[in-house]
């Protein structure tokens, strides 16, 4: 398979990020203080390696990987108008802490034309999907206080803090943290297909999910979740 030049790759990310996550490898950098809750510029580069990824059916059941080309998404500039190769336009999910909770409304078409929605890598942290009494899409990204040593206090405060952020939690997932630290990493976007959000999860190791409705849904919002493993 020939490689993508990194219009192509920026551009096949955003047509259709479900399928992109399920060929490619995706990391999804911070994009610090100066990124800020909203459209924002990003850029699509190589990361000049491959990565072996996860294979689907008879393949996969056995255990065996396909090597995987892996891309790295870095913020660029505040705005909406890409000019460079790899360039795209994205609603951008900040991280924010438990002592500071909140949310970015994900809107529908008739308020923003940009329909995809990145975050920085999960890396210990929960990334929730929520919503409000008329169907409106919430979404956050919160890093649990480390200077909390237990662990079940620690999940208890994150959990305080989701539920603050959301009106209403549909569903959750925290990317697991073990005894020597955080392990892996999760990538997760967002895309609004017929004017209804869906969320896609590349997992980077071991991920753990709580959904706080039936089938994870809730009224406007159509599927919220789909977990991308990288196949064939």
């Amino acid at each position: 398979m020939a490689k993508l030049t990194l219009d192509q790759a920026g551009q096949a990310f955003t047509a259709d990020p479900g399928t992109f996550l399920r060929k490619n490898i995706v990391t999804i950098a911070s994009g610090g203080s100066k990124a800020k809750a909203g459209v924002n510029v990003f850029l699509m580069s190589d990361n000049t390696h491959h990565d072996k990824g996860f294979t689907t059916g008879l393949s996969g059941k056995l255990g065996k990987t396909k090597d995987r080309q892996a891309w790295r998404v870095t913020w660029v500039r505040l705005g909406s108008d890409p000019v460079n190769p790899g360039e795209f336009a994205a609603h951008y999910v900040p991280m924010v802490q438990t002592s500071q909770p909140s949310h970015v409304i994900m809107p529908g078409a008739s308020v923003s034309p940009v329909d995809l929605m990145v975050t920085s890598q999960l890396t210990g942290c929960a990334f929730g999907v929520g919503s409000k009494s008329d169907g409106t899409v919430l979404v956050t990204h919160i890093q649990p206080n480390q200077g909390i040593k237990d662990a079940g206090d620690r999940a208890d405060d994150l959990n305080e803090a989701m539920n603050t952020s959301l009106a209403k939690l549909n569903v959750k997932f925290v990317h697991g943290r073990d005894d020597d630290g955080y392990s892996g990493s999760s990538t997760v976007v967002g895309k609004r297909v017929n004017n209804e959000w869906v969320f896609y999860l590349q997992d980077h190791g071991t991920c753990q999910y709580t959904y706080q409705s039936d089938n994870g849904k809730a009224k406007g919002t159509g599927k919220l979740l789909e977990r991308v493993q990288v196949m064939d």
